[in-house]
């Protein structure tokens, strides 16, 4: 995250990656563990970053799976 300047960076950043390491960044950034998530193939996750009442938060807005994006049949 040092690399892209997160959250200091103050615009969007788009991350691409492979598993574990998308899976384990996502659980890093939400929940503030290095844990491995399975994330799904294809999947875009939108997060956001703002600091409220003095404490940092980071806001899970979307996320979607290539299938939600499909019309049922």
């Amino acid at each position: 995250m040092q690399a892209v300047n997160w959250p200091e960076a103050g615009k969007t950043i788009v991350l691409v990656g492979h598993q574990p390491y998308i899976g384990r960044l996502s659980a890093q950034l939400l929940g503030e563990q290095p844990l491995l998530w399975s994330v799904k193939k294809g999947a875009v996750w939108w997060l956001s970053h703002r600091v409220r009442h003095d404490l940092e938060q980071v806001r899970l807005k979307v996320m979607m799976t290539p299938g939600m994006l499909t019309p049922n049949e």
